[in-house]
């Protein structure tokens, strides 16, 4: 498996915090993109960006929510079906896109504004 599908895996799957600040941290910036609305990918084709944010947004912010802010199992699997896409469908995106240093640095830089505004949202 590929360094950043891996990296994506572990942040996925895992339910360890990430080790600095809210976000995944720079390498998965490298990795992430987006998912399809309408529900998982055909198989071999990745999902699209909108619904790639929205759901890590959605994975983070719950993990954030929490008081352990860990994510945990069923919370995770809760987030992936409200949005319609699988573990595998934000691996799949990664694995076709994470080498476009560019797009994997905009989608980063889209989650950040989003968490940023839930913050400030839940703040007021």
């Amino acid at each position: 498996m590929p360094l950043m599908s891996n990296t994506l895996d572990r942040v996925i799957r895992s339910t360890r915090p990430p080790r600095a600040g809210r976000g995944a941290g720079p390498l998965l910036a490298l990795v992430l993109c987006a998912c399809s609305a309408g529900g998982p990918a055909e198989a071999g084709e990745p999902i699209d960006r909108e619904t790639f944010i929205a759901t890590f947004v959605d994975l983070r912010a719950t993990a954030l929510r929490s008081d352990e802010r860990v994510l945990s199992d069923d919370a995770r699997a809760e987030v992936l079906e409200r949005h319609g896409v699988t573990a595998e469908d934000l691996l799949r995106f990664a694995d076709a896109y994470g080498r476009d240093v560019e797009l994997m640095r905009d989608v980063w830089n889209e989650v950040e504004v989003q968490l940023d505004a839930m913050q400030e949202d839940e703040a007021r």
